[in-house]
This record gives structure tokens, sequence and C-alpha cells, in this order.
């Protein structure tokens, strides 16, 4: 009797622990910690990979949404999106921080790089006035809303280029 309870119990142990090695190679990687996602992104930006950018951005606002870093990475994807002249990618980001952000001190650089966003599309030579004109209502908008500061003056020179591409 002692023979055949000490055979089952090597033989659970045995299935445990194969169970235990079976397993342990399912299990989901581990998340990289916030700090890690935010350097990769940031530095993924700074030398131009901006695909690598945007993925690395995203991942932490998937697995860290209420970090204080969110509203720094929500900004740079859209910003790449701009830099990598994904245009209508861009304005849709720079459109959703504006909703998920509407007091960020970062607004006056939001509205004024969705201005630039249409302004540039205007420069492909496309004979479409509408780009020129959604610039020219875009850096209106910022100069009135923000008078007297660097992105407010700076869309009063924008405006007179996109009234010359009209």
């Amino acid at each position: 009797m002692d023979f055949d309870r000490e055979q089952q119990r090597k033989r659970a142990v045995r299935t445990a622990l194969l169970l235990a090695v079976a397993t342990a190679g399912c299990s989901a990687p581990a998340t990289p910690p916030e700090g890690d996602l935010f350097r990769e992104a940031s530095l993924a930006l700074e030398e131009e990979s901006y695909t690598t950018a945007i993925t690395s951005y995203r991942k932490l606002l998937e697995e860290y949404p209420f970090s204080d870093k969110a509203e720094v990475a929500s900004l740079n994807i859209a910003y790449a999106h701009y830099l990598k002249e994904e245009y209508g990618e861009a304005v849709a980001a720079f459109h959703d921080f504006e909703r998920l952000y509407p007091v960020s001190p970062l607004l006056p650089f939001v509205s004024y790089t969705i201005g630039m966003c249409w302004l540039d599309q205007a420069k492909d030579g496309n004979r479409d006035a509408s780009a020129s004109e959604e610039a020219l209502r875009q850096f209106r908008k910022v100069a009135d809303e923000y008078p007297g500061t660097l992105y407010g003056d700076l869309a009063v020179f924008r405006q007179a280029q996109a009234r010359e591409n009209l």
C-alpha cells in the first residue's frame, strides 16, 4: 500500500513539473517599464525612425494610459506622422490630442502644426485650392486664439503663404 501511494505521489509531482515547464513558455512577454518605452520611442523619433516611434508611443499609451508621459506621447505620435508626411493621419492625431487635452499648454503648437499639415499639402503642386483654404482658416484661428505668442506670430506669417497659394 505504501509503495502504491509513493508511486502516485511521484507521478503527481512529475505531472506538476511537466505542466509548469510546458506553460512557462506560453506566458506573455513582460511589458517593458514605462520609462524604457518612452526612451525607446523618443530615441526613434530623434533618429527619424518615425514608424518605430509611433509604434512605441502607442504601446506606451496602451500599457500605461494614465502615465504622466501620456500627453507628450500622444503629441509625438501626431508629430511623427507630420514629419513622415502622413498629413491626414497627423491632422487626425492632432485633433485627438485637442480632444484629450483641452487645456494643454501645447495647444498653440498643435493648432499651428495642423495648419502646417494643410500648407505642406498645398505645396505639393496640387491644383485643388482646398488645402490652401484649410491652411488659411487654421492659421487665422491660431492667430486669433493665441495672439502675441510665437505660434500666433508665425501663423500671421503663414497666412500670407497660404494666400499666395490661392
